[in-house]
């Protein structure tokens, strides 16, 4: 079994729309990121929410994939969060209520 850390994403000011994140290589076909963690910053001085998707490979960002629905984050504060395992083309997506929220990628193991 190979371990590998890695950069999921440089920092991403996220909007109303959805945006992809981070998506898991396809090869080798037994790659699966773990240990994955998000910390979403709110530089405002009013509460927003953010909303994450763990979306499976050749799926989109649904309900069924949500990790974190509509989670405020108070005002000049963040909030840290576990992404679900995501195996061979899985990725990873986000959106705000305000462009005032940043996702920072804060950890992440590829194996396989």
């Amino acid at each position: 079994m190979a371990v590998q850390i890695v950069t999921l994403f440089n920092p991403v000011q996220l909007t109303g729309t959805t945006a992809l994140l981070y998506t898991v290589p396809g090869t080798p076909a037994t790659t699966v990121l773990g240990r994955a963690r998000i910390r979403f910053v709110n530089t405002d001085t009013t509460s927003h929410s953010v909303v994450a998707y763990a979306v499976p490979a050749l799926g989109s960002p649904t309900v069924t994939n949500c990790f974190l629905n509509s989670e405020a984050i108070a005002p000049n504060s963040h909030l840290d969060s576990d992404v679900p395992l995501l195996g061979p083309g899985g990725s990873i997506h986000a959106n705000a209520d305000a462009a005032d929220v940043s996702a920072l990628a804060l950890d992440g193991i590829l194996f396989s």
